[in-house]
């Protein structure tokens, strides 16, 4: 396989083949952790958390869930 363009990059179509599923990955696991944790908590679980906690909750989840995105994407360009 020859290396191709994509958005203007080039990209080595070999890399992507070597690469670890994202399930098997340490950092999959810790957003998934942070996401459950975080939408545990916007759920209202806990009965002494007020609106603020609330919504701390729902806002951690969607960073944890965007940060992992983003770093996936980092890792199947090849950035460090």
């Amino acid at each position: 396989m020859d290396p191709g363009r994509v958005w203007g990059q080039v990209y080595d179509w070999r890399e992507a083949i070597n690469m670890k599923p994202g399930y098997q990955t340490t950092e999959f696991w810790l957003a998934v952790a942070a996401a459950a944790v975080g939408f545990i908590m916007a759920s209202g679980a806990f009965s002494d958390a007020g609106q603020i906690m609330r919504g701390l909750g729902l806002l951690s989840a969607a960073l944890a869930s965007a940060g992992y995105s983003h770093s996936r994407g980092q890792a199947k360009r090849g950035e460090d």
